[in-house]
């Protein structure tokens, strides 16, 4: 059951985390790091885009991203933005755990697994992409197919971070 509500608080995370500035291709899905990176941030851009229907998607995109960033970068989240009327203050909130839980990750390893590696720029990437229904790399019946059988695999370690 801890598996189970660890693996949703981390789908949850990390749907918020995307925007990079170069388009990822499919090609550059080498191993299933990569792959597992890039899924986890479409994944929860799918839905996060289906939880927050009231905000559009690129009026989302970007406080969400810049709190994911400074999540993810700085040793101050104190430093991120308030609204003057505090509007936006769930989405930026999400995007600093967001950003702060990778951080922490860059250490224990990805879904705190040593062997597996946090790759930002491809979770933002997939993130991105799951909120805009950006399906050129992967669409998101085969992210959903990917994901759970690859998270299987690697809880039952049947494979190595490094073989897609």
């Amino acid at each position: 059951m801890k598996k189970i509500n660890l693996l949703f608080l981390i789908l949850f995370v990390f749907s918020l985390t995307a925007f990079a500035q170069e388009k990822v291709h499919f090609k550059e899905l080498k191993t299933q790091n990569d792959s597992l990176n890039y899924t986890l941030g479409f994944a929860n851009g799918d839905g996060i885009k289906k939880y927050y229907t009231k905000i559009p998607v690129e009026k989302l995109i970007p406080i969400l991203i810049n709190n994911l960033e400074i999540g993810f970068h700085s040793t101050n989240i104190s430093i991120a933005g308030k609204d003057s009327v505090n509007e936006n203050s769930e989405i930026r909130d999400m995007g600093l755990k967001i950003g702060t839980t990778l951080k922490n990750q860059l250490i224990t390893g990805l879904m705190d697994k040593p062997d597996l590696k946090v790759d930002f720029e491809l979770i933002k990437q997939g993130l991105l992409d799951g909120l805009r229904s950006n399906e050129k790399v992967m669409n998101l019946k085969e992210v959903f197919e990917y994901l759970p059988r690859a998270i299987k695999n690697i809880e039952n370690k049947h494979i190595t971070p490094e073989i897609k």
